[in-house]
């Protein structure tokens, strides 16, 4: 374990618990959001963003909880006040929190089949079931694979698939739990986060080439159209950015660990500040075409009456019935302006692009009726 100073120790304990409250909160508001609304519930879209949020909130939560659950007086670990069960019941959510980390692979090829390959709904929907049931049975199945096994014991931050005692893996020493567990670590987590991470950064690539390819073909006649598509793939860039910079850190940290035996401080407060941080800037991408159709509709707003307003349907769940139909039509249409509107934003493009095919046609059946007219004249003359 590498020797750290007190109060880094406590930097690594209380850290978090902020960022872990906030990506609560974040995740928390999602399903709320989705949930009270039968409408976004009929949407593949929002339906992964749902299930992606409940994974967040099972990963936040036991994030939160950091080193309370690590059995009490574990050397150098700050506020460790708990035993083996608290520790193995912490170590099981932990694992089972990968569901989040498969949805953020769907989210983005839900992006690349709808934005690429023009995708209905229909069509997505008979995919999304087995997505569904592979992530939750991966999930689960390790999660209770890791009890079994023993697996989950103090990891230095919060309890996970580690050695105990200590280092018991890579010493002449008989590992009373979590035996071979840089094995099962591997399995049961980077063995498939790295492919989710390689499959991320494929879609993002697959997603800017697309958009760049229409509107080098429609910049001119798709308008608006064009305009709410090349909406919706930065807001897959958003989400496919807020992955990696919740990953990179704990990546790198695992990486280095295999390869040299050491960890660094920094790269490890770093990791404890983004890597619980997933909902929370969810939360903020979630909320951000909202916040960008308030500004648009309503320039002279200030930033913080655009926010107010972004957040105000949240906020007054319980008030909606009383709010006027013109503020609830006013609140949909706001909603719409992409959440859960983007096979219909596609759709527009691609009819905009069958209208230009079909000027070009018509375009060049008229200048060939011309041509042919213009040499009938010549001919009679």
């Amino acid at each position: 374990m590498p020797e750290y100073t007190q109060w880094q120790q406590v930097a690594l304990a209380i850290i978090p618990k902020f960022s872990g409250a906030l990506s609560l909160f974040g995740s928390s508001w999602i399903i709320m959001e989705v949930l009270r609304d039968a409408k976004k519930m009929t949407m593949v879209y929002h339906r992964l963003l749902l299930a992606m949020s409940i994974g967040d909130v099972v990963l936040s939560f036991t994030l939160f909880l950091g080193s309370w659950p690590i059995p009490y007086e574990t050397e150098n670990v700050f506020m460790a006040f708990g035993n083996t069960a608290t520790c193995s019941a912490q170590g099981f959510f932990l694992q089972l929190g990968i569901i989040s980390q498969f949805y953020n692979a769907y989210l983005a090829v839900y992006y690349v089949l709808v934005i690429k390959y023009n995708k209905k709904e229909r069509h997505l929907q008979k995919m999304e079931k087995f997505v569904h049931w592979i992530t939750w049975l991966f999930s689960v199945a390790t999660a209770i694979a890791g009890l079994v096994l023993n697996q989950y014991n103090s990891a230095n931050l919060w309890c996970w698939i580690a050695p105990f005692p200590e280092d018991c893996d890579n010493v002449d020493m008989e590992c009373t739990r979590g035996n071979k567990a840089s094995f099962y670590r591997f399995a049961f987590f980077y063995a498939w986060v790295i492919p989710v991470l390689v499959v991320v950064m494929v879609c993002m690539c697959i997603v800017m080439y697309s958009v760049h390819q229409q509107q080098k073909r429609l910049k001119r006649y798709a308008g608006s159209s064009f305009n709410n598509l090349k909406q919706v793939a930065i807001q897959a860039m958003w989400y496919i950015v807020s992955f990696f910079l919740t990953t990179a850190f704990n990546s790198t940290t695992r990486i280095i660990q295999a390869t040299t035996g050491k960890t660094h401080f920094p790269i490890i407060l770093l990791m404890v500040i983004f890597f619980p941080l997933q909902g929370w800037w969810n939360f903020l991408i979630y909320l951000r075409p909202r916040y960008a159709a308030y500004r648009k509709k309503n320039p002279e707003w200030s930033f913080a009456s655009a926010i107010r307003q972004s957040f105000r349907r949240g906020l007054f769940l319980c008030c909606r019935k009383n709010f006027t139909d013109e503020e609830n039509e006013e609140e949909e249409n706001d909603d719409d302006y992409l959440l859960g509107t983007i096979p219909q934003a596609v759709e527009k493009v691609d009819i905009s692009s069958r209208r230009v095919n079909s000027s070009r046609r018509w375009s060049l059946w008229a200048t060939d009726e011309i041509a042919v007219e213009t040499v009938n004249k010549e001919n009679v003359v």
